[in-house]
């Protein structure tokens, strides 16, 4: 294990710990973890889901753009996955 997918992993370990507790923390520690070690299917999964959860959480603006950001990376490491598209996320326009 190299030192930037120990970095990422320890970042996504971070998001694991607070996805109930600190809902907004669990969400930038798993984009730290994508942007340090992009590689992981895991932790790509885990960007829209954190998402996701934070939303169930928090009232969050966000455009369509930062939404299929998210969507991208997270599809890309799982299409087939139905707990990813079972929380596909509804963006009014605006």
């Amino acid at each position: 294990m190299g030192v930037q997918e120990w970095r990422g992993h320890v970042s996504f370990g971070q998001a694991y710990l607070r996805l109930n507790a600190a809902p907004i923390d669990a969400f930038e520690f798993t984009v730290k973890a994508v942007q340090t070690y992009q590689w992981d299917w895991e932790i790509r999964q885990q960007v829209y889901l954190s998402l996701r959860n934070l939303t169930l959480h928090h009232e969050v603006v966000m455009n369509e753009d930062s939404e299929r950001w998210a969507w991208e990376v997270s599809y890309s490491a799982s299409p087939w996955s139905p707990l990813l598209h079972a929380s596909k996320i509804e963006v009014p326009d605006g």
